[in-house]
């Protein structure tokens, strides 16, 4: 059959059914150039189309004479659609705007609120010991972590094993100090270096920690510093130098808009901890201003980690959950294969950052894990963990099935070397 002898109609009866079979197969819209010319009538040729409309164009307006209202009903809907998930959008942002308001009006009502309450942890009774002269090339670390300040353990429901509030709290800190105070006399150390390695207080990252805690976050941090400042007041005449250097945990982490996800941007900031470690800076800056030598140095860290040197002695030192996650794998809820693994990938990332050499160091100290030990790593040094003073609670107990350590970790290091690790326990038994 030769081309000549199609007609127009012919062509616009053969675009109408395929239209039928696009809309079929796509839904709504207007058939295209492509799929036409796949799905034709392979009688007609692309020289006919041309000849009787001059383009695939002038043939749909031809074939569709209402094209233009259809073309612009089309457009208006995706214009609506596009206007409707932007409304959808900018509905979910100014709903965490509201929240993130309510969260920061809630704080600050909190925080004028238990500024007007003052002091009110009574004056601890001083440490008296005999002074020695020391050593400066000699110091000692204690390692401060798990505090769980506000959280509650109530005996009867964890069968006897455990009694903790902010008293019970207060109690165990103060033996941690006076056995500290003790043994720093005892090797006559002279400088130490108090890490405050995280979780210090309990805070609201679960629903349950909120709902049974003895008291705000806001209360908490107001309770740690009044403590922490007296405590280090107390113990200054013991030592020539005290380092407090600060690294947050995440129980202390501050949630955004009502989550209690981690999050890793501005992680070292956004942290009840940061504004404690802030906040005793700004103190003992103000006591000391007219001192030429600062005698406490408290040291605020944004990161969730740090390489400290102390005794000549290089220490990675962070909370932990960076390192092992939620801590409920291996034996007894201590991950050592995973600790092993992640110090060797963290040492091998800061050896390639750390050029100069800042970033090296020989030992990791974490808390996290409730737990007292340590084992040798890849490159000869000691991974340390820290136990806790709030010791077992329903989730050590009834998740990891294991009873957890009221105990802090003090290290005595001379020459680049660890000369005594030494347990302090925070009760009798």
């Amino acid at each position: 059959m030769k081309t000549d002898a199609l007609t127009k109609e012919q062509i616009i009866d053969d675009l109408l059914m395929n239209d039928v079979l696009y809309k079929r197969e796509y839904g709504e819209g207007i058939i295209t150039r492509d799929y036409y010319m796949q799905y034709r009538n392979k009688k007609i040729q692309k020289t006919d189309i041309t000849k009787y409309f001059g383009s695939f164009e002038n043939l749909k307006k031809e074939s569709f004479p209402d094209l233009k209202e259809v073309t612009d009903k089309l457009t208006l809907k995706k214009k609506t659609h596009i206007l409707e998930e932007k409304v959808k959008e900018l509905e979910k942002e100014n709903n965490e705007i509201v929240k993130n308001q309510v969260l920061e009006e809630k704080i600050i009502s909190e925080y004028e609120t238990r500024l007007e309450k003052g002091v009110v942890l009574k004056i601890n009774k001083p440490i008296e010991f005999t002074d020695v002269k020391g050593s400066d090339n000699r110091e000692a670390l204690l390692f401060l972590s798990d505090w769980h300040c506000g959280e509650v353990v109530l005996p009867e429901e964890v069968n006897g094993v455990n009694d903790f509030n902010s008293q019970v709290m207060i109690k165990r800190l103060d033996r941690i100090f006076y056995y500290f105070i003790h043994y720093c006399n005892l090797f006559k150390v002279k400088k130490a270096l108090l890490v405050f390695g995280g979780d210090l207080l309990s805070g609201s990252i679960h629903p349950e920690l909120a709902r049974t805690a003895e008291m705000s976050e806001v209360d908490c941090l107001f309770l740690l510093q009044e403590y922490i400042s007296k405590k280090l007041i107390e113990i200054e005449k013991h030592f020539s130098s005290i380092r407090c250097e600060f690294v947050v945990g995440n129980h202390s982490r501050i949630s955004v808009g009502g989550s209690t996800k981690p999050e890793y941007k501005t992680a070292g900031k956004l942290n009840w901890e940061y504004i404690l470690s802030k906040q005793l800076k700004m103190e003992f800056d103000l006591i000391q201003r007219t001192n030429k030598v600062k005698k406490i140095d408290v040291i605020v860290n944004d990161s969730l980690f740090k390489v400290v040197e102390v005794g000549g002695r290089r220490i990675l030192i962070t909370h932990g959950h960076v390192l092992c996650g939620g801590g409920t794998g291996g034996f007894a809820g201590i991950p050592v294969y995973s600790l092993a693994m992640s110090s060797a990938k963290i040492y091998g990332a800061l050896h390639q950052i750390g050029v100069n050499g800042d970033l090296s160091f020989q030992d990791i100290m974490i808390g996290h894990l409730h737990s007292t030990g340590a084992f040798t790593m890849f490159n000869g040094g000691k991974f340390f963990l820290n136990g806790s003073i709030i010791g077992t609670n329903e989730f050590s107990l009834y998740k990891i099935r294991s009873i957890a350590k009221i105990e802090q970790t003090m290290l005595i290091i001379e020459e680049g070397k660890v000369s005594n690790e030494i347990v302090l326990r925070g009760e009798e038994n």
